[in-house]
């Protein structure tokens, strides 16, 4: 039930701050030493406990971590510490505190073995413990990756590696406390705010064609490739551009780091290969190329969207990705230049399925093209915007949406009742998330004709009997909301009143 409530929180903390927070992080007792065990053998048996090969009396560090049945030996036992701000721990041995628990060589490749190393401050020996209920945890390195099984095999001398965050009994872990040898079951969290991104947010983990401006709108050429086999990427490959053909290295998406206020650009045929600056380096001219992920600098990016759906992609160094010799021809290369104007360095997002580019919201113009025999973004159906967004509780866009919409635009989108009948689709808890942040940012329109419609349509919603909690923070939301006209204060008293008096 805490858990329950402190994650019910931080995401009322964000519709009431407008701050973002990440999930409550657990908070581990100080100087406690554990025996971790696989859930895959919890409750069951005695194997599949954290374990250093060799010598028992005393670690060395390049040991990799592997799973054996549980000993008394002090290589079986561990003990976060030294939390930092972010609340990601060093994990130490027992029978030798010099030593940190070490993702090897600060790499962020699947497969890369988790085993110790001499204690140092490198961000590889760091790790976040997130609790998934029942005294289950999955611990993650700073990249993002979570402490897997490889193999998902528990037998005695299987490897600890890391893998891409996903879902099974293989990725948690118990951590037993070695006086009572009972699962720790946390009772404390606590938030993090998540690092802001610099520059325009783009939708993550996407497949995008990343499309020249010389050529969006007008053939299917200057698109990035990365040469070479289709179904693979080699390191060190250049980026260039080519026409579309329909292949998997034509592929992008974005993803953003961990703690971070960058992007990875992930290269569509690979799950581990991304974007990266040649040798880390930012002369004029340096190559924009494919490269393993290692959490290094080179592989940091940010956007701005310049209108239209038109953007520069920054390196982390303030240079931008430009067309070599500003050339789209099929093979020119692309790489890095100090910034300036000019069509060669802008980039399209098309999505490959629709052949539309992507356009954040709240920043469509009434200028606008698509590749050809493709109907431009302006001719889809004009409901769907507010529909989509309610729908898919894309809270933070709804809310920039209504702060700067014109009323006979509204009007249109709404058609009669989509306001209405999509919140009426919605949950309880997700009824009234949804309900405050369209109150959040309708308020900050300088339209009183747009406030009042929204409030209007907000008062009724047929909300759902929402939970002691989720009335409590309603209840902040609305003493706390302050709309200018006294003419709507009624209008915002009968939505407090109808979300109150759900049944």
């Amino acid at each position: 039930m805490k858990t329950f409530l402190n994650s019910a929180f931080a995401l009322f903390l964000l519709a009431l701050t407008g701050t973002l927070y990440a999930q409550p992080i657990t908070k581990l007792p100080d100087y406690q030493w554990y025996h971790i065990q696989s859930a895959m053998n919890y409750g069951r048996n005695n194997g599949g406990y954290w374990d250093i090969p060799g010598n028992a009396v005393r670690s060395e560090s390049g040991n990799n971590i592997q799973v054996w049945d549980l000993d008394g030996g002090g290589d079986r036992l561990f003990c976060p510490t030294s939390p930092d701000a972010k609340g990601y721990y060093n994990i130490i041995v027992q029978n030798n505190p010099h030593l940190n628990v070490d993702v090897a060589g600060g790499k962020a490749k699947n497969g890369t073995n988790v085993g110790l190393w001499n204690a140092n401050p490198g961000e590889n020996q760091r790790f976040l413990f997130r609790h998934m209920g029942n005294g289950r945890f999955k611990i993650y390195d700073k990249n993002g990756k979570v402490i897997t099984l490889a193999n998902r095999s528990s037998d005695n001398g299987s490897n600890v590696q890391i893998w891409d965050d996903q879902d099974g009994v293989w990725t948690e872990w118990y951590l037993i406390n070695n006086k009572t040898n009972k699962a720790f079951i946390p009772t404390e969290t606590f938030q993090v705010a998540e690092t802001p991104l610099k520059g325009d947010a783009v939708i993550q983990e996407k497949n995008f064609w990343i499309q020249s401006a010389m050529d969006y709108g007008r053939d299917n050429g200057g698109c990035w490739d990365i040469p070479g086999d289709q179904t693979s990427f080699k390191e060190g490959a250049n980026i260039q551009v080519w026409a579309i053909d329909g292949g998997t290295d034509r592929l992008f998406r974005f993803k953003k780091k961990p703690n971070s206020e960058y992007y990875q650009i992930i290269g569509g045929n690979s799950s581990n290969g991304v974007v990266d600056i040649a040798g880390g380096k930012t002369n004029n001219g340096t190559n924009v190329q494919i490269w393993t992920a290692n959490n290094g600098s080179a592989q940091d990016f940010y956007l701005k969207h310049l209108g239209d759906g038109r953007f520069k992609i920054y390196h982390r160094s303030g240079k931008i990705v430009d067309l070599a010799s500003r050339s789209n021809a099929n093979g020119s290369n692309v790489h890095l230049w100090d910034d300036h104007d000019g069509i060669f360095n802008e980039w399209y997002l098309v999505d490959p399925a629709t052949r539309k580019a992507y356009i954040p919201d709240g920043k469509v113009s009434n200028k606008h093209t698509s590749t050809p025999e493709m109907k431009s973004d302006l001719d889809q159906d004009v409901v769907s915007k507010m529909k989509n967004l309610i729908e898919t509780k894309q809270t933070t866009s709804i809310s920039e949406y209504l702060k700067r919409i014109l009323i006979n635009k509204l009007v249109q989108e709404d058609n009669g009742d989509v306001i209405v009948n999509a919140m009426n689709e919605l949950g309880s808890d997700d009824q009234a998330n949804m309900c405050i942040y369209m109150m959040n940012g309708t308020v900050k329109n300088k339209n009183v004709d747009v406030r009042k419609y929204v409030y209007t349509k907000l008062a009724n919603v047929s909300y759902k009997k929402s939970s002691f909690l989720i009335k409590t923070l309603l209840n902040k939301h609305f003493a706390d909301f302050k709309e200018t006209d006294p003419g709507l204060n009624s209008i915002v008293s009968n939505i407090h009143d109808k979300i109150n008096n759900a049944k």
